[in-house]
């Protein structure tokens, strides 16, 4: 009984031993050889098989930056969204480079990101290095306002109640809080 014939995946050396064994089909009707290659559906003389899984373009290779395995012709697309390969941060006047795959950590916190201002009702576009200034410029003096009649509000309430005319029962913490 001829021993069983190995998957077509073994290469060239599997290949070539099935060819002298007789076992699989490694070798075609004129003595030409497929490829071993999965996708590849080139013929050649046994001689010529060597060099070409040297170069076939269905040949696996790994990513230098990642270790993924694919054909050698999707190598260039791989490298269009590897996460590991370094990239320059894609917002204007920031030089910084990071991985692909930790680009998004890097833009969270980037000064260069451009934002929404942080104030409810505010739709102001900005840098985020610009927030600062815009927060002071912008929403200071609305802040200050908001303070200045929040204060106003406790006078006037101290006048009617005053911290004498509470109710027994309310503790100086409960006043505090109150006024």
């Amino acid at each position: 009984m001829p021993p069983p014939t190995p998957p077509k995946k073994d290469g060239f050396i599997g290949r070539l031993l099935r060819s002298f064994t007789g076992g699989g089909s490694a070798v075609k009707k004129g003595g030409k050889a497929e490829c071993p290659n999965e996708g590849c559906v080139e013929t050649l003389l046994p001689r010529a098989l060597a060099q070409h899984e040297e170069t076939c373009k269905h040949r696996l290779v790994a990513c230098k930056f990642c270790g993924s395995q694919d054909a050698f012709y999707m190598l260039a697309e791989h490298k269009v969204v590897c996460p590991k390969i370094k990239i320059l941060c894609p917002n204007e006047g920031c030089q910084v480079m990071h991985a692909r795959g930790a680009m998004n950590v890097h833009r969270a916190a980037c000064d260069h990101e451009d934002i929404t201002c942080p104030c409810p009702g505010c739709e102001t576009h900005l840098l985020r290095k610009g927030t600062k200034a815009h927060l002071v410029k912008t929403h200071m003096e609305s802040a200050v306002d908001l303070l200045l009649d929040a204060w106003a509000r406790v006078a006037q309430l101290e006048e009617i109640v005053g911290p004498n005319n509470l109710p027994p029962a309310v503790g100086e913490a409960e006043a505090d809080r109150i006024i």
